[in-house]
């Protein structure tokens, strides 16, 4: 039930050797992914795919509640001789608690639950694996919490964006007069940019 559209080579420039190849190569992934043996490292889904690039890919969704995580702006690649990797991370619009349907104003709580397994594809069937994929996530998570994504270097990200985007955001609403005002699909409308700020720091603690 999955429509993967092709971005380089476009559809209109691709040949039909590099179509038939990469379409050939996601059969064979799926039919590892979804096979008895799917946990075998040699043979099962990890033969066909970059399996950190995935839980990175997962855990950043998640952190975020990216509404077009999963599905529609998601992006893979498959180097010559490599695996089918996730990336790059694309159209985070709709995160951190700017979207007000599919529970993306809620900071608390898994976003994957929210979609139908059409839009939720691989990953149910990758969490199966306990003891390879589930573990692998758990240590990434983990590693993650203690540098990257911690508190402290998160909010000092966003303190960090905020000066250099603190003179453009001026000239920005002057010209878009949209502060204060519901734009599609805002969970939260703030009266000012300061206050932007304010509730999305306040959501990523949360």
């Amino acid at each position: 039930g999955q429509r993967l559209a092709y971005f380089y080579p476009k559809e209109r420039l691709i040949q039909a050797a590099q179509r038939n190849y990469i379409r050939g190569y996601m059969n064979e992934f799926e039919a590892a992914l979804y096979g008895a043996n799917f946990r075998d490292p040699e043979n099962g889904y990890a033969a066909y795919i970059d399996v950190p690039s995935f839980i990175d890919h997962h855990i950043l969704v998640e952190l975020t509640k990216n509404i077009d995580g999963y599905r529609l702006s998601t992006f893979m690649y498959k180097p010559r001789g490599g695996k089918l990797t996730m990336g790059p991370i694309w159209d985070y619009n709709l995160s951190l608690g700017n979207a007000n349907y599919l529970n993306g104003g809620n900071p608390t709580g898994w976003y994957y639950p929210q979609l139908n397994t059409n839009d939720y594809p691989w990953y149910t069937r990758l969490f199966q694996d306990a003891a390879g994929f589930r573990a692998q996530y758990n240590e990434r998570w983990g590693q993650l919490r203690g540098e990257a994504l911690t508190l402290d270097y998160l909010l000092g990200t966003v303190e960090e964006h905020t000066g250099v985007l603190g003179e453009s955001q001026a000239r920005n609403f002057q010209r878009w007069n949209i502060l204060g005002t519901y734009i599609w699909p805002n969970f939260y409308i703030a009266p000012n940019w300061d206050a932007e700020i304010t509730w999305m720091s306040g959501w990523i603690e949360d």
